[in-house]
């Protein structure tokens, strides 16, 4: 078609019993629509719900592997582009954080903590995921 033309494009109408020039045909189009879109609705309705409550699926807890130099996080909500915030919850924790070891590194769909390599059990974190 070209630009300024009053033809139509060819395109498949997916209910061809209606017609996009009738008012009446066009209402029902719109109400047809808005029906296969109420479950899109309720799906969004939800999601807005779970964040007004404070639940989003972007956020976790962790333990660091204890005799490794890395722990490895699979979190679907990451990206390489992400920022990771992670939130001692235990002293050893805290302490591994002022190690100069510690530094995060995002991917896609996971995140690496690279940390000091001691047998600590308990350097638990709890993490949220940015920019996803």
């Amino acid at each position: 078609m070209v630009r300024g033309s009053t033809e139509r494009a060819n395109v498949m109408n997916p209910y061809p019993n209606l017609s996009p020039d009738n008012e009446r045909d066009i209402k029902e189009l719109l109400r047809i629509i808005t029906l296969e879109r109420a479950s899109d609705v309720q799906e969004i309705t939800q999601i807005k719900e779970n964040l007004n409550s404070g639940y989003t699926q972007n956020t976790g807890e962790i333990t660091l592997t204890p005799s490794a130099s890395s722990t490895v996080v699979s979190q679907y909500y990451v990206r390489p582009t992400s920022t990771v915030l992670l939130i001692p919850t235990t002293q050893n924790a805290s302490l591994e954080m002022t190690s100069g070891n510690f530094y995060v590194v995002s991917a896609d769909k996971q995140f690496t903590v690279n940390h000091t390599n001691n047998a600590f059990t308990d350097k638990t974190f709890r993490y949220v995921v940015f920019g996803i």
